[in-house]
């Protein structure tokens, strides 16, 4: 149990800003919840890929991650020029809810709301940590202060991925993931063990929430 807990951990270690997972396997799971680890930190994430004439292309996105001790994460992510914030996730398991905001300026009132699997397993970073370090891994490394476990997947012939995962947080600071056309590499920097305002955790006002899901 220890090793599926660990391995599915990061779904909720940054309110899934990291690890691609889709909302019917978050149903099925239980939501496994980090408690007494609050952080900050920033996140660039860099996109490269080759177009269908040959030519490369590529995309940097910032933005920023938050979770508080009772385990409620945020990402924010695609900051524009005038400060605008494209997109906005609040995973919220004290209520049980995960918020979904495609859009936070003028015109776009409609975000969506989920309920989270009402099974919980809350545990400390330290408890999952000792059993990361453990975990088969490709490697140890230094990343933004910490040190960060590294594991690799192959989802097929031209698809693997790479999570640089750190013991102390069970959060991947980096992860990188490559197709025979695109490599995407999300890196969190700028990290600070410090408890979130509130009020980051907490849904805008001034919009209409649609429930999805189950």
């Amino acid at each position: 149990m220890k090793l599926q807990l660990a391995a599915i951990i990061l779904t909720v270690g940054i309110g899934t800003c990291l690890a691609q997972t889709s909302q019917e396997t978050l149903i099925r799971q239980p939501l496994v919840v980090i408690v007494g680890a609050p952080f900050t930190a920033d996140s660039v994430t860099q996109t490269t890929w080759i177009k269908l004439d040959g030519t490369p292309g590529s995309e940097t996105e910032n933005g920023r991650v938050y979770r508080d001790s009772q385990g409620r994460t945020r990402k924010e992510g695609r900051l524009d020029s005038t400060g605008v914030w494209h997109t906005l996730e609040i995973t919220d398991p004290v209520a049980g809810v995960v918020y979904r905001i495609p859009g936070i300026r003028a015109g776009r009132a409609v975000a969506y709301r989920t309920a989270l699997p009402s099974k919980q397993i809350r545990s400390t970073a330290s408890e999952l940590g000792a059993v990361e370090a453990k975990r088969p891994n490709i490697g140890v490394q230094t990343i933004a202060g910490f040190t960060a476990v590294g594991h690799q997947e192959s989802g097929s012939s031209k698809a693997t991925s790479e999570q640089w995962i750190s013991p102390q947080l069970m959060t991947a600071l980096m992860t990188n993931r490559t197709t025979d056309r695109q490599m995407i590499t999300t890196t969190l920097s700028n990290i600070r063990l410090v408890e979130p305002d509130p009020q980051l955790l907490q849904p805008p006002q001034g919009y209409i929430f649609a429930d999805t899901g189950k």
